[in-house]
């Protein structure tokens, strides 16, 4: 039997943020979580960047980091 089965639903608003907060830190602690950090590059030239397509680099002054 899972969590997500043993689970009823939250009696109260308290209850829902208390069992949401839990399932969102499980996702942030396991090594492979949807929300775990995988990587941290430090973007000061022109670069690839690991499980990114193509090269990143710094946006100059004004301009948008994604396109």
């Amino acid at each position: 039997m899972t969590d997500a089965a043993a689970h009823t639903d939250p009696q109260s608003p308290e209850d829902a943020f208390a069992y949401f907060h839990s399932r969102r830190e499980q996702a942030v602690v396991q090594p492979l979580g949807s929300l775990a950090l995988v990587n941290t590059q430090v973007i000061d030239s022109e670069q690839p960047i690991w499980g990114c397509r193509g090269a990143g680099r710094r946006c100059r002054r004004g301009s948008r980091a994604s396109r």
